[in-house]
């Protein structure tokens, strides 16, 4: 019997708990912000790799730590 009241009691704390994991999460995504490898790859597909590498360099000026922006410049300019 207790078990299942301990059951009930997990299922509703739950409840109450997951809104506010919901705008925990949304509080922190940034509506809008598109990913700079997609958008360069769009770029490249219409043949315009000098916008994807200026593209991709202003993407890793704002956030040197995305090392897939690096690799993908890098593989630009080699070519």
């Amino acid at each position: 019997m207790y078990w299942f009241l301990l059951l009930v009691l997990l299922i509703l704390l739950l409840f109450v708990l997951r809104p506010s994991l919901k705008r925990r999460i949304n509080l922190n995504a940034q509506p809008g912000a598109a990913d700079p490898l997609r958008e360069a790859e769009v770029y490249l597909a219409y043949g315009r790799t000098e916008q994807a590498i200026s593209l991709l360099e202003e993407a890793l000026r704002e956030h040197p730590q995305r090392t897939d922006i690096a690799e993908k410049l890098r593989s630009l300019k080699s070519r």
